[in-house]
């Protein structure tokens, strides 16, 4: 009788060790849709956020999620003066819970970074990284950042972080290494995972790009130096535009795990769609784990 019983809770006690990690840029906080049958960069307002919160709850119908948001907006006028943070969570259901990093003023309200978690989130940071207006080439123009959070699963600790590095591939990788400062003030035992799109291409278009900075960014997170991989990096489709494929990918999921508590089950890139329409100019990253 108790192998029995064992037998039939056996995958849901599997089903509890694993969990799904999904970075998505919003495209201007869901202002903005390709219409794919008439190939038209169109306005939508207020915000389509329909459309992302199916995209979320299939991708994440059950179980723990994690959900890095980049691109989101509250309280700014394009999108209807919401909290689109907020909006969501409430959306994926009882136990949701958001973190917003609203570090640039925008239209009346602030444009930034989400994190969306039902697992028990234990602490908090906010990082802003260095910008001058005066030498926007070098640090970029406006402030950008990270969430960072802390997060419970029953006893196991993992750190969840989302961010948006600036367009300028010079200024991204001065800000990638601020960001990895950052990473290295965290408990160096317990695993980080950190998405976001980072701006530098993965697979440069053909007509090359000049600065070849994805190898810099590899360098930035380096297994030997930092103990980071990309386990993104078996992905084998863009994930920026619809309009093309050739821009290469953007957007990344880093994971640091000292202790190898952690197994990559899947990594895939999907369109966030609505009928007629593309929501994201990226593919979402979508990545299942499990403990050990």
């Amino acid at each position: 009788m108790r192998l029995l019983l064992w037998l039939i809770l056996l995958p849901s006690l599997a089903s509890a060790q694993e969990f799904t990690v999904v970075s998505l840029n919003m495209w201007q906080s869901g202002t903005r849709g390709f219409n794919a049958l008439t190939h038209q960069l169109l306005p939508a307002s207020p915000a389509r956020l329909s459309g992302f919160e199916a995209f979320l709850r299939r991708t994440v119908p059950s179980g723990h999620g994690l959900v890095g948001l980049q691109e989101v907006d509250d309280g700014a006028r394009r999108s209807g003066g919401i909290d689109v943070a907020q909006c969501l969570d409430q959306a994926m259901g009882p136990g949701w819970a958001n973190r917003f990093g609203g570090v640039l003023p925008y239209q009346g309200g602030r444009y930034g970074n989400a994190l969306l978690t039902n697992v028990r989130i234990r602490k908090t940071q906010y990082w802003t990284f260095a910008h001058d207006p005066n030498n926007a080439s070098d640090y970029g123009r406006e402030p950008r950042g990270a969430v960072a959070c802390k997060l419970d699963f029953g006893g196991k600790s993992l750190w969840f972080i989302t961010t948006h590095l600036d367009p300028v591939n010079a200024v991204a990788l001065r800000q990638a290494w601020q960001l990895m400062g950052c990473l290295k003030t965290l408990d160096p035992d317990v695993p980080v995972i950190v998405v976001g799109d980072f701006n530098i291409r993965n697979r440069p278009p053909r007509t090359g790009n000049p600065e070849r900075t994805y190898a810099h960014l590899a360098a930035v997170f380096d297994a030997a130096a930092s103990g980071f991989v990309d386990v993104s990096r078996n992905l084998s489709t863009a994930v920026e535009a619809p309009l093309t494929t050739t821009n290469g990918q953007l957007d990344y999921i880093f994971l640091y795990d000292p202790h190898s508590r952690l197994r990559l089950l899947r990594c895939q890139a999907a369109w966030v769609t609505a009928p007629r329409y593309v929501l994201s100019d990226h593919k979402a990253l979508v990545a299942r784990f499990r403990w050990k």
